[in-house]
């Protein structure tokens, strides 16, 4: 998860905390959390809703990966051929369904990964204020690992508009030209 997080920090400088930890979330819990009950026609509905309203798009690299093989897709792919809104809908779908349980070891995965994630804030290698890291690590634990959205900065700098997909899922002619 460390190379992970030292490259999003390159692509995405102005990450905070938050970011970090969404990151994290998305990797260990995958997407089954964007939906309690997930239906097919709520999330194509959805997926439409965002294409209309997103006007600008951030990254041109339609699929970024996360760790733990899932990868965040950019709706861009929608708007540029590479896949229809019905196909990325169904796609995420099946990540959602075949997305693992939330448990107490997945949990335990995530606090392995928040010190490992402080201790590259420590070392300086992630460029974030280490008391300040740790009082969100402390708040979002006590929370119970909940999802959580991105930091104002990353949305009004990167504009992110992705669904989150496991790369099992994800058919292998999207990745031949545009990962």
């Amino acid at each position: 998860m460390n190379e992970i997080w030292l490259l999003h920090q390159k692509r995405y400088p102005l990450m905070q905390i938050q970011d970090y930890i969404k990151l994290l979330h998305q990797a260990i819990y995958g997407p089954r959390h964007a939906l309690s009950q997930p239906d097919r026609n709520r999330l194509l509905s959805y997926l439409n809703e965002e294409i209309e309203s997103s006007q600008r798009f951030y990254d041109a690299q339609h699929f970024i990966e996360i760790g733990n093989g899932y990868y965040r897709i950019s709706i861009e792919c929608v708007n540029q051929g590479v896949m229809t809104a019905n196909e990325f809908s169904e796609v995420f779908f099946k990540s959602m369904m075949s997305s693992p349980v939330i448990s107490e070891h997945l949990h335990h995965q995530m606090d392995k990964r928040l010190n490992e994630l402080l201790e590259l804030i420590h070392q300086g290698m992630i460029h974030l204020d280490p008391i300040h890291a740790k009082e969100f690590i402390e708040w979002y634990q006590k929370q119970g690992y909940p999802a959580i959205h991105h930091s104002d900065a990353y949305r009004k700098n990167y504009h992110p508009h992705y669904r989150v997909v496991h790369q099992q899922d994800i058919p292998s002619h999207w990745f031949k030209n545009h990962k």
